[in-house]
């Protein structure tokens, strides 16, 4: 790899290693912990299914659709990022090829123009995760332990005060443990979280000139820019099935998640969120499971950065076309802040490989500044 890539990586992770969201870039996108590549896939509309190990992030109630038995999963991990930060990353590499100092300064002022006024994204994280489903003292319940580590990076290049651009750079790190339990009775399925996270931040605007001696030199010191936090804090879920003679088998999902709110002092503040959720299984000849699902994220708008009933609202589909002998194929579409969505999920023994592509709005409201995002998950266990 030469030596401009490993300053672009250097510099790429520095950032992604220290950061939260904090200002202009994504302060009108919608907070949340963690989406599994499954829950967007279906347009972020997973409260009422559940019934796999990333439930535990949605709606803990949902562990208790998970298949009797231990699921261990050591690795569980997702990466993402857009065409349009690839694009900068490539572009960025080209203009520190160049040896003289003043030349590669203009070139990069004019890459920050060419990239002005967009946001550019990237993102990944591990969730690794051990879950038992059974059976004690004649009661159904699911028990469950996870570890979250998730890098978000998103920078929005700006006019300076002068001809010389600014980029502005909103990133942070959440890592912590998690602990869930759920329990079912009769139609009622009942869950829990607690975690203890520690949330990094770095919001900070950088000129060209600062841009430059940090991939030159090993004297500048981030340790100012940095705020760190740390909180803890409770979901609580349900799900509730009607009449289980019913042929589409209908489902009511509720959680309640980051009771109270967290606060990461410095670094920044999650509230606190009521989700609601619908979801059934219609009867189909000749294939294998179909889930439909419907989702109001955020009822009592607690998230003060808009009002948006759209930026709420989620809707999903999703065919289990295939689930015999250890493998599987999944396809699953919806509509996630009014966008479409799409993924795919193949499934191996001791491993499952996903995809996804859904957009997230950069604006105070639906349709005004998207973002198409595309992620690629991998899970290796049993």
């Amino acid at each position: 790899m030469r030596l401009q890539w490993f300053r672009v990586l250097s510099l790429s992770v520095l950032v992604l290693s220290m950061g939260s969201p904090a200002w202009g870039a994504t302060e009108l996108e919608h907070p949340y912990i963690h989406n599994t590549p499954r829950a967007l896939a279906m347009g972020g509309a997973d409260t009422a299914v559940g019934g796999h190990a990333g439930a535990l992030y949605s709606n803990p109630a949902g562990l208790m659709g998970v298949r009797r038995g231990w699921h261990v999963r050591p690795f569980i991990a997702s990466i993402g990022s857009t065409e349009r930060m690839y694009g900068f990353v490539r572009d960025l590499d080209e203009r520190l090829d160049i040896e003289d100092t003043d030349e590669q300064q203009q070139a990069l002022t004019d890459l920050l123009a060419d990239y002005r006024g967009n946001n550019l994204h990237g993102q990944g994280t591990v969730a690794p995760v051990i879950l038992w489903r059974g059976e004690h003292a004649q009661r159904q319940m699911a028990l469950a332990v996870s570890w979250l580590g998730s890098v978000r990076f998103d920078a929005r290049p700006r006019q300076g005060f002068g001809d010389d651009g600014v980029l502005s750079v909103d990133g942070r790190t959440l890592s912590g443990p998690f602990a869930a339990g759920a329990v079912e009775e009769g139609t009622w399925r009942l869950g829990f979280v607690i975690k203890a996270l520690t949330r990094n931040r770095l919001a900070r605007d950088y000129s060209v000139r600062e841009l430059v001696a940090i991939t030159s030199d090993d004297e500048r010191d981030f340790s100012d820019d940095f705020s760190k936090g740390r909180d803890w804090g409770v979901d609580l879920g349900l799900q509730y099935r009607f009449d289980a003679g019913m042929n589409w088998e209908p489902r009511l999902g509720v959680s309640l998640k980051n009771i109270g709110g967290l606060d990461f002092e410095e670094a920044g503040r999650m509230p606190q969120t009521l989700n609601l959720g619908f979801a059934a299984h219609p009867p189909v000849e000749d294939l294998a499971r179909i889930t439909l699902s419907a989702e109001y994220a955020d009822v009592l708008h607690r998230i003060g950065t808009d009002n948006d009933p759209w930026k709420r609202t989620r809707l999903g589909v999703r065919w289990q076309a295939w689930q015999r002998w250890g493998t599987g194929l999944a396809l699953s579409g919806g509509l996630y802040q009014r966008f479409p969505t799409l993924g795919v999920e193949v499934g191996l023994p001791l491993m499952q490989v996903s995809a996804v592509t859904y957009m997230e709005e950069q604006g105070a409201y639906s349709g005004q500044d998207p973002e198409r995002r595309y992620l690629l998950g991998l899970e290796i266990g049993f």
